[in-house]
């Protein structure tokens, strides 16, 4: 595998390399018992969120798709997620068994797609896959910004909706575990 990318100006890895790198400062952030910081952690999370939409737009527009990109957009994305959801378990804002179903969630799908790019086959996110992100997004921020009782519902829904894309993934490609 090619991973060229990174060091010929390509601006779509740099912004998923932003988004990896912005989890340190909401774990941070997240850390103290601080409304203030608790928001700008909030903020930090919501415009790195949002950065997953650009590079995508970025790479396909400018020719700049690479394979550091293809492994490099995701896993941010879960990086980014496990920042912003397990210090809210331990400020005891996200239950922990929610925290669980949400990040086991992902693992076993990007699992389930690596499996899938083993044997040459590409599972792309779907809408629901791009409606459950716009959820755990708006969710984790409303809890940033102690919106908490609207957060956790709209958490729980993101991942009720998680697990029925999960369902459709693996339905979908059973084929790939004969």
């Amino acid at each position: 595998m090619n991973f060229t990318g990174l060091n010929k100006g390509n601006l779509p890895n740099a912004i998923s390399f932003f988004r990896v790198f912005s989890t340190v400062p909401v774990v941070v952030l997240l850390s103290f018992k601080s409304k203030v910081l608790h928001e700008i952690a909030g903020i930090i999370f919501l415009f790195a969120s949002l950065t997953d939409v650009a590079d995508g737009l970025v790479a396909r527009s400018m020719g700049q798709v690479t394979n550091l990109g293809k492994l490099i957009d995701p896993l941010a994305d879960k990086i980014l997620l496990v920042g912003a959801v397990v210090p809210l378990v331990g400020l005891e804002k996200v239950p922990a068994w929610l925290a669980v179903v949400v990040l086991s969630r992902e693992i076993a799908v990007t699992g389930f797609r690596a499996l899938a790019a083993s044997k040459g086959r590409v599972l792309p996110a779907d809408v629901v896959g791009k409606v459950k992100t716009l959820f755990y997004t708006v969710s984790l921020t409303l809890i940033m910004f102690s919106v908490e009782n609207m957060g956790l519902l709209l958490l729980y829904f993101g991942a009720f909706i998680s697990i029925l894309s999960a369902f459709k993934y693996f339905k979908q490609n059973l084929d790939l575990l004969r």
